[in-house]
């Protein structure tokens, strides 16, 4: 990802026209992807969520938090 952040913000005179499609492309993906995890996560828990105790509610919480930290 940095690789192409990088090349999509190159001067004018290097950059290629395809690397801004590029970045954009790869933003995208990288998106949905956190979005489809995301849904993925909630929908497990939902279906579970009678078998969780509260400790392991509280835990699955700290490693969402701790995600989203470090998604941004």
């Amino acid at each position: 990802m940095v690789k192409t952040i990088n090349d999509a913000t190159k001067p004018k005179e290097e950059c290629n026209q395809n690397s801004a499609v590029m970045l954009l492309s790869h933003i995208g993906k990288h998106t949905y992807h956190t979005i489809y995890n995301a849904l993925q996560t909630t929908e497990t828990m939902r279906n579970h969520m009678d078998q969780y105790f509260t400790s392991e509610l509280r835990s699955q919480l700290k490693i969402v938090r701790r995600n989203m930290a470090n998604s941004k």
